[in-house]
């Protein structure tokens, strides 16, 4: 390990003086420029510029305001950061003083309000193609787990309407439209079919008379994201 490594690791638990939006939780370090240039390098991405839409009502966040999350980072302390989830771009943006990054590395786990949040490679909504974003993690422990159920954030941009007789204009604003995965070991997320019969198919063949079972059994919907959360429990416990 170099010197300058182990001067960087030895400042991870010390907060800068003046460093806005930094601060330390559950014993994670706070992150900031001048103790974290080697992780930044590495994991994060340049400045993020303000290029939100003015005249598209509601926000492209999940949280409007930057909240402090924890940063879990492959093979390094976890360190605290002020964070905010874009989830029209699909990216963490990260809040150091007056400047604001994004996490380039999918190994990056951010964690707000105790809630894991993963970059992960996902099949898409046509099924044809694959692209790479941020997943809630559901389910516990999900390295250790047979199956863990994730939730996609979405927002869609509704257009808006012109004036017209008696009617007045319509400003274009941002839709909610969230989805459930769910994922296998290693495997790709894959979307949540609404209907019970293409859902079962998701599963293991060997595995599909029980799942569907259970479901008619408990009244199941994978509509419902409580309801799919008994159904993984069923599933990590039984196969």
């Amino acid at each position: 390990m170099t010197k300058q490594l182990l001067f960087i690791f030895a400042f991870l638990f010390v907060a800068a003086p003046g460093v806005a939006q930094i601060g330390t939780s559950g014993g994670a370090g706070s992150m900031n420029r001048d103790d974290n240039e080697e992780i930044m390098n590495q994991y994060l991405k340049g400045m993020v510029k303000n290029e939100t839409p003015t005249d598209v009502k509601g926000s492209p966040y999940l949280e409007s305001e930057f909240e402090m999350a924890k940063l879990v980072f492959p093979e390094n302390q976890p360190l605290t950061a002020a964070v905010r989830y874009d989830v029209v771009k699909e990216e963490m943006q990260i809040q150091l003083e007056e400047d604001t990054y994004r996490i380039l590395h999918p190994g990056v786990v951010v964690e707000i309000e105790g809630t894991p949040f993963k970059m992960m490679t996902y099949r898409g909504e046509n099924k044809k193609f694959d692209l790479l974003g941020y997943f809630e993690i559901l389910t516990p422990e999900p390295d250790s787990k047979k199956l863990v159920l994730l939730k996609k954030y979405k927002k869609e941009v509704r257009r808006g309407k012109a004036a017209a007789a008696m009617q007045k204009a319509t400003a274009p604003r941002y839709i909610d439209k969230d989805y459930f995965y769910i994922r296998f070991n290693d495997s790709k997320p894959v979307m949540v079919e609404k209907k019970t019969k293409k859902f079962v198919k998701l599963f293991p063949q060997e595995h599909q008379d029980e799942v569907q079972e259970f479901m008619k059994e408990n009244n199941l919907k994978p509509k419902k994201q409580q309801d799919l959360q008994s159904l993984v429990n069923y599933y990590n416990s039984n196969f």
